[in-house]
């Protein structure tokens, strides 16, 4: 049986989509095609993120976030910064 979701979850998953768009956007993907060849995930999945539909699992983020170049972080709106801290 499906919960519904409360109001909170329903802005943080409207804040998930946009975040996904503005990240696919911004890594230059023309198409969600090109996307989901270099993120590994399905694009039809993908538009399901993108619309709000689905919630990514922890694992789909890292993927996307990844094949973005965003922080997991940033997708979740948990900071502003889009871009992963440099590693060293």
């Amino acid at each position: 049986m499906l919960m519904a979701r409360t109001r909170k979850e329903e802005k943080q998953l409207q804040l998930l989509a946009e975040r996904l768009i503005d990240a696919r956007e911004r890594a230059g993907f023309e198409t969600l095609e090109d996307a989901a060849k270099v993120v590994k995930i399905p694009a039809h999945t993908i538009r399901s993120y993108e619309r709000g539909r689905f919630v990514p699992s922890a694992l789909k983020i890292a993927q996307l976030a990844s094949g973005y170049d965003m922080s997991a972080d940033y997708l979740l709106g948990l900071t502003a910064k889009r871009k992963k801290a440099p590693k060293g």
